[in-house]
């Protein structure tokens, strides 16, 4: 048998019901020893909140009443009832959920509800501890007007900072999906993608800078390490400049050193394919379905940006 599990606020709205005629109707909301009940109505429609504590998984019972008079002591009267349970708000804000009532005098018979159940622990928290919970809560409500708010200095410094709270939280994966859906939207057009510097972009390139580290150091250090290693030993002759205003003479020793490192590096990637990690896959695989919805002609190509361009260049510059 599941256990009860206390500690949880129901936060409940009744919206609207639907198949009544057009008498005195009111909704009542029944969780643990809670009561609470709306408005009587002429038009179905209340748009009432309520608030009750009790267990994530217990019983929410919704019951229709009708005014029976007028008078002082208006009487009520059940014309029907069902029973939900609260989990079923539990997590991410339900919008609507459809209640269907049991009714001996309605046919089809419904009630809407939106509402959601959390933890009620959260409000005995610290200031600290309930401003990250609020700035992690499933609908990314709060870091949305953060994100919208940074300006164009301070998105390196947010951007690390809220990265590094939900990968502490073992959050970042719903962040990182959440900024790949904004970025996606807001772009116009599929040659745009990921060459401007919104602090979404940046939450990306910070995230799969922390978690890919390990794999970077290891799979492209050797190379880094040749190359420093060849710019060491030919001192100041050494150079990648292949515009040829620049270059000079040494245009064509540009071009082939430049071709040289060029082909090291893509090596090393191809062959530590196997090794890339988890997290960076599970980016890549979520950017390519999004893309897919959009801008389905460039997929491949805008996922190579992101990964050189986003990914394995600042590194190799680094």
């Amino acid at each position: 048998m599941e256990t009860a599990r206390p500690n949880s606020v129901l936060k409940i709205k009744v919206t609207r019901a639907k198949n009544l005629d057009k008498q005195s109707y009111a909704i009542r909301i029944r969780f643990n020893s809670n009561n609470v009940t709306t408005e009587y109505s002429k038009t179905s429609k209340w748009n009432q909140d309520f608030e009750m504590e009790g267990p994530s998984n217990g019983d929410i019972v919704v019951s229709v009443l009708r005014a029976m008079d007028k008078g002082r002591d208006k009487k009520r009267e059940v014309v029907g009832k069902a029973t939900i349970n609260a989990s079923l708000f539990e997590g991410r804000t339900t919008e609507r959920t459809v209640v269907k009532i049991k009714s001996k005098t309605f046919t089809g018979l419904e009630v809407n509800l939106s509402g959601h159940i959390a933890d009620r622990r959260v409000r005995d928290l610290d200031p600290f501890q309930a401003l990250k919970a609020k700035l992690m809560a499933d609908d990314f409500g709060l870091i949305s007007a953060v994100c919208s708010s940074t300006s164009v200095l301070d998105i390196d410094e947010v951007s690390m900072i809220l990265v590094q709270l939900f990968l502490n939280s073992e959050k970042a994966l719903p962040l990182v999906r959440w900024s790949i859906k904004h970025e996606v939207q807001a772009t116009a057009k599929e040659e745009l993608m990921f060459r401007g510097q919104s602090i979404h972009i940046r939450i990306l390139c910070d995230y799969a800078t922390i978690v890919g580290n390990e794999y970077i150091v290891s799979t492209l250090g050797p190379v880094v390490r040749e190359l420093s290693e060849v710019v060491d030993a030919a001192g100041s002759t050494a150079s990648f400049e292949v515009n040829p205003d620049r270059a000079g003479d040494n245009l064509a020793e540009n071009q082939k050193l430049l071709r040289q490192f060029t082909g090291k590096f893509l090596s090393a990637i191809v062959s530590a394919e196997s090794t890339l990690p988890p997290p960076i896959r599970d980016l890549s695989r979520f950017l390519s379905k999004s893309l897919k919805k959009k801008f389905p002609d460039c997929v491949n190509c805008t996922l190579g940006c992101f990964l050189f361009l986003r990914f394995f260049c600042p590194a190799i510059v680094s």
